[in-house]
């Protein structure tokens, strides 16, 4: 929003310097009303110049604050070595599952009855048995 000042004023900036060089009043103009034009115009630029200067400054200041907005406030949590490794799955844990388990859908067990479906850490713990029988038939 801000740069939309910065243009609007930049423009008038100058045509108050056009003013200063060029805009001459009609030769015979009385002193006071020479000395009024000066001086308004005097003020437009110095208001104007302080708004450019400000919206400048309000631009610099939003973007810093956005990249820090950014970078330090919402940043994406990075994950630790831990937790890759409490993600990363073995092949040992697929071998001890029974043959229902490895032949689901995915997610459709804990979706429908909300269990967690049985996964096992060593090749021959609990269920090996049973994938074994299930397996000779």
């Amino acid at each position: 929003k801000m740069d939309n000042y910065l243009i609007i004023s930049v423009l008038e900036l100058g045509m108050c310097a056009g003013l200063f060089a060029c805009g001459r009043l009609e030769p015979g103009t009385p002193p006071w009303l020479l000395q009024l034009y000066m001086l308004t115009l005097g003020g437009a630029f110095t208001y104007l110049l302080m708004a450019v200067w400000f919206a400048m400054h309000a631009t610099v200041a939003a973007q810093c604050t956005s990249v820090r907005m950014l970078t330090q406030f919402v940043r994406l949590p990075i994950p630790s070595w831990k937790d890759f490794e409490s993600a990363r799955t073995y092949a040992q844990q697929f071998e001890s599952l029974r043959v229902e388990d490895m032949l689901r859908v995915p997610m459709m067990r804990s979706m429908a009855t909300g269990d967690q479906p049985a996964t096992h850490t060593i090749a021959q713990g609990p269920g090996y048995e049973d994938w074994l029988q299930d397996s000779e038939l």
